[in-house]
C-alpha cells in the first residue's frame, strides 16, 4: 500500500518542479542567482557627434535647441527633461529653453556651465582653455581645477584655463559670436596656428606648413560656401605663402 502512494508523491513534485521552471523561463519567478539591486539605475547616454567638416542642428527634448560644430560631439541623458545635463567636447551655440524647476548645465573638460533660459557659445576645441561668449540671459561659470566661479551678462565673456586660478571677463561681439553656425567663417587677430586648426576642421582637410611659421595673425571674415581656395589667398597675400591642394591634402609653402 505505501508503494503507491510513494510514487504518486513523486509525480506530483516532478509536475510541481516542472511547473516552477517554467515560470521562471517566462519571468514570474524571480532568478535567485541574479543580484537583485534596489538602488536607482544608471542613466542611458544619447551621443551626437559631427565629423570634421559637418556642422548640425539638434533639438533637445526640452525644446532647447544646440548647433554643433564640426568636429564636435554632445552626449545627454535619456531622462533630459528632469536631468538637463550636456556634456561637450568641441564646440557648439546653445539655445536653452527657460525651466527655472531645472537649471540648463553644459560641462567640457574643466568647466562647467549653468543657465536658465540663455543663448552662449562654448568653444573647446583646444582643451587646453575652454571659451565662452553670452549672447542672451545670464550664466555661472564653474572652473573645476580651481573652484571658482564667474556670472556672465550679454556681451560678456571668458577664457578658461585650469591651470590659471583668476578668471577674467571680456567683451565679445554678439552678432559675431554665433556667425559660424550660419556658415560664416570669422578670424580677429587669432594666430596663424590656431587658424590653420580652424581651417581643418571647418573644411575637413589636413594642413601641412612647409617651412618657417608665419609670424602674423590671420584677420578676416568669409561668408557662407567660400571655397578654402580663397581662403588661404587672403592669408597668403597677408602672411607671404603660397599652398597646393590635393583633394583633402593641402600644403602650405612659406617664402623666406
Amino acid at each position: 500500500i505505501k508503494i503507491p502512494k510513494f510514487k504518486t508523491y513523486l509525480k506530483y513534485a516532478a509536475c510541481l518542479f516542472a511547473l516552477i521552471l517554467v515560470l521562471k523561463h517566462i519571468g514570474f519567478l524571480p532568478d535567485p542567482t541574479q543580484n537583485v539591486s534596489n538602488g536607482p539605475s544608471e542613466p542611458v547616454w544619447i551621443s551626437k557627434s559631427n565629423p570634421k567638416g559637418i556642422k548640425s542642428k539638434i533639438k533637445l527634448p526640452d525644446g532647447s535647441w544646440v548647433y554643433l560644430n564640426a568636429g564636435s560631439q554632445i552626449q545627454y541623458p535619456e531622462n533630459f527633461i528632469e536631468n538637463r545635463a550636456v556634456y561637450l567636447n568641441g564646440e557648439a551655440f546653445f539655445e536653452v529653453f527657460e525651466d527655472k524647476e531645472h537649471p540648463f548645465v553644459v560641462e567640457t573638460f574643466h568647466v562647467k556651465t549653468k543657465v536658465l533660459g540663455t543663448s552662449f557659445n562654448i568653444n573647446s576645441l583646444d582643451p587646453e582653455t575652454v571659451e565662452i561668449g553670452l549672447a542672451t540671459g545670464s550664466l555661472i561659470i564653474i572652473n573645476a581645477a580651481s573652484g571658482k566661479e564667474m556670472q556672465l551678462e550679454p556681451g560678456e565673456g571668458s577664457n578658461v584655463i585650469p591651470t590659471n586660478d583668476e578668471m577674467e571677463k571680456y567683451n565679445v561681439d554678439t552678432q559675431t559670436l554665433s556667425q559660424w553656425k550660419e556658415g560664416i567663417l570669422n578670424f580677429d587677430n587669432e594666430d596663424f596656428v590656431k587658424a590653420i586648426r580652424k581651417l581643418e576642421n571647418w573644411y575637413g582637410v589636413q594642413i601641412t606648413v612647409s617651412g618657417e611659421i608665419p609670424k602674423g595673425t590671420c584677420n578676416g571674415t568669409f561668408q557662407k560656401n567660400t571655397y578654402l581656395s580663397n581662403v588661404l589667398k587672403v592669408f597668403g597675400h597677408a602672411l607671404d605663402f603660397n599652398f597646393e591642394i590635393d583633394k583633402n591634402n593641402v600644403t602650405i609653402n612659406t617664402r623666406k
